[in-house]
C-alpha cells in the first residue's frame, strides 16, 4: 500500500527515524483540502513512541479541522539538517515521511498529558508550562496522528 524508498542506499533505521522525530522541532502535516488540493502547514508536535502516535494541538473549530473531519487520513514529514558533508559546503539532511490516520483526543486525562509532553518539548523549564496549562488547555483541541506506517532517509544536498 505504501511505497518504499526507491533509493535504498539512502534509507535509514528506525532507530534513527524515531531519534529524528525526537529531535526535529517542526514538522508538517499534510492532508486532504477542499476541491481536491491538498493542505499541508507547519507545526509543533510531540513524537510517542510508546503510542507510535504524533501530538499536536490545534483551535477548536477551523479549516484545518473540516479536513479532518472530512478526511482522517494524513501525511507527516520532518526534515532535520545534519551538518556539512566533508566538502565542506553540502549539506547532509535526513527526513522523515510518515502516513497514517489524524483523530481529535476525547479522554481528557490523556490529551492533558499529551498537551504537557508537547509543552516540555517547547517551553525552557516545567513551571511554565504549568503556568499556561490550564488557559491553553480549555481553549485547545489536542490531536493524534496514528503512525501506520514512517519511512526514513539521510542524503547529501549536493
Amino acid at each position: 500500500m505504501f511505497r518504499k524508498i526507491r533509493k535504498v542506499k539512502n534509507e535509514i533505521c528506525l532507530e534513527k527515524i524515531k531519534e529524528i522525530l525526537e529531535k526535529s522541532p517542526r514538522g508538517v502535516l499534510a492532508l486532504n483540502g477542499e476541491d481536491d488540493y491538498p493542505y499541508a502547514f507547519p507545526l509543533n508536535f510531540v513524537y510517542d513512541e510508546e503510542n507510535q502516535s504524533i501530538y499536536f494541538h490545534g483551535t477548536k473549530t477551523g479549516y484545518k479541522i473540516d479536513c479532518i473531519e472530512k478526511n482522517p487520513k494524513a501525511c507527516f514529514t520532518v526534515i532535520l539538517e545534519d551538518g556539512l558533508a566533508d566538502d565542506g559546503w553540502s549539506k547532509i539532511t535526513s527526513s522523515v515521511v510518515a502516513y497514517g490516520l489524524v483523530e481529535e483526543i476525547t479522554d481528557r486525562d490523556f490529551a492533558r498529558d499529551a498537551m504537557i509532553n508537547l509543552a516540555k518539548k517547547y517551553y525552557p523549564n516545567v513551571d511554565l508550562v504549568h503556568e499556561n496549562m490550564e488557559a491553553g488547555f480549555k481553549n485547545t483541541k489536542m490531536l493524534a496522528f496514528h503512525i501506520s506506517y514512517m519511512t526514513g532517509k539521510k542524503v547529501n544536498e549536493r
